[in-house]
């Protein structure tokens, strides 16, 4: 789609660039491209045996990651060129900041040193820490920003642009502006 690069560098980290965004993506195990044909948002072959009536001039493909790995994960950062300049620069960056985990039935985690010098743990199921600090989940909303907010379990998503308000109730199943 949007990517104007897709890099899956020797260091493990697959490096993209949209625009001025760029991302580095770190599966934790094993994974395999996969490229299937799309067309106009609905795939080709959705019916099994029966391919489904597209218009094939616009049929496009597309990438996908599989893993076929039980216990997995990935950790990715995200940065902006006014944070660190070229796509190179962030590349070569984040080159050597190689995530370490265990993924064993049970004891699953995951250590992570940001590009911003943040060190991060995780551990299934509950130990989040930033720097040595925990995180609690449970004291953040689900969205919450100047455009989308919603707070954990509400079933409300309230949407804000300049003096516009709408309000998607997905318990009554309602819209309110």
């Amino acid at each position: 789609g949007n990517l104007e690069q897709r890099v899956a560098d020797p260091s493990g980290w697959i490096l993209c660039k949209a625009g001025d965004t760029y991302v580095g993506w770190y599966p934790l195990q094993e994974y395999e491209w996969i490229e299937e044909k799309e067309s106009s948002g609905q795939a080709v072959n959705t019916v099994i045996g029966r391919p489904e009536a597209t218009d094939r001039s616009k049929v496009m493909s597309i990438w996908r990651l599989r893993s076929h790995a039980l216990q997995n994960g990935y950790v990715v950062e995200v940065r902006s060129k006014a944070e660190v300049g070229s796509f190179e620069e962030f590349s070569r960056r984040l080159r050597p900041n190689i995530p370490k985990s265990h993924l064993l039935p049970g004891k699953v985690s995951v250590q992570y040193r940001s590009l911003g010098g943040d060190m991060m743990r995780f551990a299934f199921p509950d130990v989040r820490t930033v720097n040595g600090r925990s995180i609690h989940l449970e004291k953040y909303r689900l969205f919450e920003g100047p455009f989308l907010n919603a707070e954990v379990g509400s079933e409300k998503l309230t949407m804000t642009y300049k003096k516009t308000r709408r309000v998607l109730d997905f318990k009554r199943l309602t819209i309110t502006e």
